[in-house]
């Protein structure tokens, strides 16, 4: 029986601090400013107020999370440390059986995952939204996992029965 390993994500195989902190801050600081004056450009002939400009500012802010900086952000293969996939191959060259955790919106985490280039290496993967639950997720996926086990185990019982007693 192999033994298996479970691993975090966010700054153990993923480059958080630089992504976060350098890359995305700088991304939104940029472009927060230029969004600033064409949001600011757009609702002062209008008469200006700042609601209308808050509001203006956040639709422009919005189209552009959703276009350019995830565009900017759609190979984030850049941000794995160099040595994680070279273990990631030995482990699974090994047949350990590799489970991700991370904490974080599961859509979000997930979206990280797949575009760093990890997702295949994983047999499964955790997801929690709830801040220092990650272990509380693998117990009920384990639990889970024993009780289906269970069940399946409690039908090829009764149905091995239902067999002799049918004379098979």
């Amino acid at each position: 029986m192999s033994t298996a390993c479970f691993l975090d994500f966010d700054h153990t195989l993923f480059d958080t601090d630089k992504f976060f902190r350098i890359d995305v801050h700088a991304a939104f600081l940029t472009r927060s400013a230029q969004v600033w004056q064409q949001s600011y450009d757009a609702v002062r002939p209008t008469g200006y107020s700042l609601q209308k400009h808050a509001d203006e500012y956040r639709a422009r802010m919005a189209h552009i999370l959703n276009t350019e900086i995830r565009q900017s952000f759609a190979d984030l293969t850049r941000y794995v440390y160099p040595d994680v996939v070279p273990f990631l191959q030995q482990a699974q060259q090994q047949g350990t059986p590799l489970s991700l955790l991370s904490f974080g919106n599961a859509d979000w985490q997930q979206y990280k995952v797949e575009h760093s280039g990890l997702a295949p290496y994983f047999h499964t993967k955790f997801y929690t939204a709830s801040e220092g639950k990650k272990g509380e997720v693998v117990r009920q996926s384990q639990a889970d996992r024993i009780i289906e086990n269970f069940e399946k185990l409690r039908f090829a019982s009764f149905f091995q029965s239902s067999l002799k007693k049918s004379g098979f």
